[in-house]
Order: structure tokens, then sequence, then C-alpha cells
């Protein structure tokens, strides 16, 4: 069994080898040599004038022989220190800038300030090599800030004990708006020999700090360091302002949908609160199918929206195929307009397929039915015939039964059984007058 080399062993590594070639060819071969030349006439005048001289000489050459490598080897081994630390810091500085960008992507993706908080605090920990990291965010100017989230595994226990010289830190960076620093001047505050606080550049009017922490002793924090954590700081306000105006994008659509919907019922005063029956069926088989929570989002307002499109036709029509038939693309039309809602279209466009394609309006069939559209329908189809509108209502097993003589010609078979075992089990709220 062979022993490996020990990493730090001379010539045991590629970059040992590589800077031992390039010294020893640039610059210990010329210097021998040219001791060798100006060291000849001497040694060639010595060994004329007898042995003796000779043999000094010799040993002469020797010696200026034996300097050269002693001060080569030297000069080696300082050169590969720089070399070894050069190489270490660009490592390093190659691994921040992965996470970097890997953190980039996570804080823009991410759907709440909790969440980009949790993001960053990670983070913090890895590009800044540190102890503990803490995200202080407030939502107004004058309301103080609070520590939304922490990354390390005694971040509790630091915080605790250093709560005064980190809020003191987190003041500072808000009132100057730079980074403050605590143990670049080699002294230490509440336990903590090295800590930096960067403010977080948000937008919308939230302020907030980035902190990290240090409690080992000599630990620092660089100039790479800080420039990380403010990178981060940066990643991080840019994120909170995106998803503070999501969140108020969802707020407003939010209530926009409920009025729509408010004002739909009141349009068909034949099935009052069936748009919101609807959602609430569609939201159980997608929990069930296990939809996400943006999915399932999705598809909450889908089921909302589905019957949208019958603002478009006049009641008049409501009772000639030709008329009301127009409606789900109608509904699909009027969602593509709305950037937030385009992407539910298809599920309004075609909520009255068939799996058979004998619905409408493109009698598509089978699975190029969207899931979200195949799940609408068969709550849609639940809700019209259990509630009392243009014709009397059914009992709910009356319901069931019919929806499952419809799987494989209107229904999903799979989707249809996976309904009628829900509301058997009790999993469907059904309320019947």
């Amino acid at each position: 069994m062979t022993r490996r080399a020990h990493k730090h062993s001379i010539f045991s590594q590629k970059l040992d080898r590589a800077v031992f070639v390039a010294y020893f060819l640039g610059a210990v071969v010329p210097l021998v040599a040219l001791g060798a030349i100006f060291a000849r006439p001497a040694i060639e005048n010595a060994a004329a004038q007898g042995g003796y001289l000779s043999q000094a000489g010799a040993l002469a050459q020797m010696g200026v022989l034996a300097s050269a490598g002693v001060l080569c080897m030297g000069s080696f081994f300082v050169l590969r220190r720089f070399a070894v630390q050069t190489l270490q810091r660009l490592r390093s500085d190659q691994e921040r800038l992965a996470r970097l960008v890997d953190v980039s992507q996570s804080v823009s993706e991410a759907h709440h300030a909790g969440e980009v908080a949790h993001t960053v605090a990670q983070a913090a920990l890895v590009v800044c090599e540190g102890r503990a990291a803490y995200v202080f965010l407030a939502s107004e100017k004058g309301v103080d800030l609070e520590l939304i989230d922490h990354a390390g595994r005694e971040a509790d226990k630091i915080y605790t004990k250093a709560q005064r010289a980190v809020d003191a830190m987190v003041r500072m960076a808000l009132e100057t708006r730079r980074p403050a620093l605590v143990g670049s001047d080699g002294r230490s505050s509440a336990g903590l020999t090295a800590a930096a606080a960067v403010p977080l550049a948000i937008r919308s009017g939230q302020r907030g700090v980035l902190v990290a922490v240090h409690t080992e002793r000599h630990a620092r924090f660089d100039t790479q360091h800080v420039g990380a954590l403010t990178t981060l700081a940066g990643m991080a306000g840019v994120a909170v302002s995106n998803a503070d105006l999501r969140d108020a994008q969802r707020n407003f659509f939010a209530h926009m949908t409920d009025l729509l919907v408010t004002a739909l019922d009141a349009y068909l005063d034949y099935q009052v609160g069936h748009s919101r029956r609807v959602a609430q069926f569609a939201n159980v088989m997608g929990r069930e199918l296990g939809f996400d929570d943006p999915r399932l989002q999705g598809l909450h307002f889908a089921s909302l929206m589905h019957d949208v499109g019958m603002f478009r036709i006049d009641p008049d029509h409501w009772g000639i195929p030709a008329g009301y038939q127009k409606h789900p693309r109608q509904g699909a039309r009027m969602m593509e307009r709305i950037r937030l809602w385009e992407e539910l279209a298809p599920f309004v466009a075609h909520h009255h397929e068939w799996w058979n394609g004998a619905g409408y309006p493109d009698g598509i069939e089978g699975e190029s039915i969207p899931l979200e559209a195949r799940i609408i329908g068969i709550a849609e189809a639940f809700d019209s015939m259990i509630t009392a509108s243009y014709r009397p209502a059914r009992s709910v097993e009356e319901t069931l039964a019919e929806i499952e003589s419809g799987a494989g010609t209107q229904f999903d078979p799979e989707l249809a059984a996976l309904f009628t075992r829900l509301v058997r089990a009790g999993a469907v709220r059904v309320k019947t007058d």
C-alpha cells in the first residue's frame, strides 16, 4: 500500500513542481553559469600557481556553488509560499463568486422577504466564513428593525450575549449608510472578535441590515469578506423590493378577483357563490395531487375566474348553446391581457372540454386538456348539479353517480375517481340547501 504524500510536502504537488522547475531554469541555472564564468579566471590562475592554491580554488568554487544553492532554495521556498497563498486566495475568491452567483438566482426566485432573509443569512455565513449571520428588517421608517432570520449553530447564543454590540452596529450602518466594522482595529466587543454590518438598499422604503460575526480569536473580516457581504446586501435589497412588489401585486389582484367574482355572482343571480365553491373543490383536489403552493394558487385563481367570460355574453343568449359556449374563450382572452393571469388563460379556456373530445370550445381530448382545466371541469359540474340554478338541484349521491358514469367520456377517469372518493371521505365540504 503506497503512502499518500502530504499536500504540503515539497515536490508532492503539481504547483511545487511547476514553481521549482520554473525557478530552477529561470534563476538557478543562469546564476550558477554566471558564477562559473566569473570564477573561472581565478580558478585557472590558482591552478597555475600550485596545488595548494588549486585546492583552495576548488573549495572556493564549491563554496560559491553551495551558497548559490542555499540562496536559490531559500528563494524557492519564499516564492512557493507566495504562489500557494495566491492560489488559495484565487480559489477562495472563485468559490465566493460561485456562491454569490447561486445566491443571486435563489433570492431572485424568492416570493417573500422572509425567504430572501433566510437565503442571504445562509450565504453570508459561507462567503464571509463567519460564525453567525443575521438579517434585520423593518417595514416602516419609524419602526425599529427586527431580527428576521439568522444562520449559524450558535447564532441565538451569540446574539443574546452580544445584542448591544450588534444592535449598535446595525444603527451605525443605517445612519451612515456604509458598512460598520468591529475588530478592524484589533479590539473585540462583547465577545465578538470581528463583526461587519452592511445596510440593505431597498427601493420600496423598507430598511434592513445584514450582519456577519466572528467569535474565534484573531479572526478578522478582510476587504474580500466585506465586499462579498456588500454584494449580498445589494442582492437582498433588490430581492426584498421585488418580493414586496410581487406581494402588493398579489394583494391587488386578490381584491380585484374578489370584486369580479362578487360582480359575476350579481350578474349570474341564479348561481350565487358558484365560483367560490368551485375554487374550494378544486383546491382540495390540487392538494391531494401534490400541487405546490404556486400551482395551487394558480388553480385557485383560475377556478374563481372560470366563468368570467360570461360578462361578454348577452343574457338573451344564455339559453342558446351557440351563445353561452363562447364564454370559455372570451374569459381566456380577458385573462391573457393581464400578465399575472395570462398563464391561467388555458385553464379557463378549456374547462368545458370533454375527455373524449366532445366538449367545447376546441374539442380537444384526453391529456391534451390541461390538468387544471380537467380539475375545474369536474368541480364546476359537481357544483352545478348539487345547486339549484336553472334546473333543480340533485343530491350529492346522485351527482357523484353522474360523475362516475361520465368518467372516461366527459371527465378524466382518474380525477373522477379521486373526486368521488374525496367527497365520500368528507374531505370536500359540501353545503346543500
